[in-house]
């Protein structure tokens, strides 16, 4: 959420889910991708992150990017 980039990369390495969520559904992607933070979202999508996971109100992450045209564009790129 904070954008962490080398936390982020750290944690991928470490195996971390992509796909795990928070009490609301978000994963990481999605968080990324609603705050902003192009290059975690890249790095999620290079490490498989679900686009078409949604959290608990049926968002996607491209929901969430909304108003983000860098990160719409991408993850459009994605499907």
């Amino acid at each position: 959420m904070k954008g962490h980039f080398g936390v982020v990369e750290a944690l991928l390495a470490a195996g971390a889910d992509t796909e795990k969520a928070d009490e609301e559904g978000y994963t990481a992607l999605m968080r990324a991708a609603r705050e902003g933070h192009i290059k975690v979202v890249k790095a999620l999508l290079a490490a498989g992150a679900d686009t078409e996971k949604a959290d608990s109100r049926s968002r996607t992450a491209l929901a969430h990017a909304q108003g983000k045209q860098a990160i719409v564009q991408l993850l459009q790129s994605t499907d």
